[in-house]
């Protein structure tokens, strides 16, 4: 019992330092005065939702990330606890991605290496590629695609969503976003289902709170059961 957890704890750090490393990479590209031009962001918040799924158990979250930029070309890394039934773990982020401008919009395209670090269960760690749409400062259409996303047993992930902001004043935001995931190849079950989100937000460009409602819609495929989840959930961010 003793080897396997050293080994599983062995697997986890070499593929954490591989991350570590790559997010070195790309800050060594930075010129050192870009370095101290990057944004700290911690966030805390009720439950810790994605794409209408909770990935804490409905518990709350501590989150810290970091990102950058040069140009178009930006980097990021990303922390956050996590819960799967009563296992807890840690969630490792690193991505880079770059902006290329056309007249009518911006594209957004980049990749993320995500690590799921679980105390019992197994880890999983998965590459994510993206490209988004950004079409004003507050309305953007994204596409994802990840293989072996660890959330879903190694099935492939492939997601659209939408997001869109209104300005309500010069303090307060209301937002709506509106995504389509679809989990296949998985070892478990295939599932596709919509979601979506409603929030309020209050900025004051130093720290935000937002009080969103998600609502999900899971449905199995040959299988006439429907799972709904709906949570409401507070999130804290603080920049500095």
């Amino acid at each position: 019992m003793s080897v396997s957890i050293n080994l599983k704890i062995l697997s986890s750090c070499n593929i954490f330092a591989g991350l570590i490393k790559k997010l070195a990479i790309m800050l060594i590209v930075f010129p050192a005065n870009q370095l101290f031009a990057m944004e700290h962001q911690v966030s805390v918040m009720s439950d810790y939702l994605s794409d209408g799924v909770s990935e804490t158990n409905s518990n709350p979250a501590l989150q810290w990330q970091l990102t950058g930029n040069i140009d178009e070309i930006y980097t990021n890394a990303f922390v956050s606890n996590l819960q799967y039934d009563n296992d807890k773990g840690w969630e490792f982020d690193v991505g880079i991605g770059k902006i290329v401008e056309f007249s009518e919009f911006r594209l957004d395209i980049g990749m993320l290496n995500n690590l799921n670090f679980y105390f019992d269960n197994v880890d999983k760690y998965f590459l994510e590629v993206y490209s988004g749409f950004l079409f004003t400062e507050y309305t953007s259409f994204y596409f994802t695609y990840a293989d072996d996303r660890a959330t879903f047993d190694g099935g492939k992930n492939a997601k659209v969503n939408f997001d869109q902001v209104f300005e309500l004043d010069e303090n307060w935001l209301a937002s709506y976003q509106l995504g389509y995931t679809d989990m296949y190849r998985s070892k478990l079950s295939n599932s596709d289902y919509f979601w979506w989100q409603l929030g309020l937000i209050f900025d004051n460009k130093k720290y935000s709170v937002k009080l969103a409602y998600d609502d999900t819609d899971i449905k199995l495929r040959n299988d006439p059961r429907k799972i709904s989840q709906q949570n409401l959930s507070l999130i804290f961010n603080y920049i500095f």
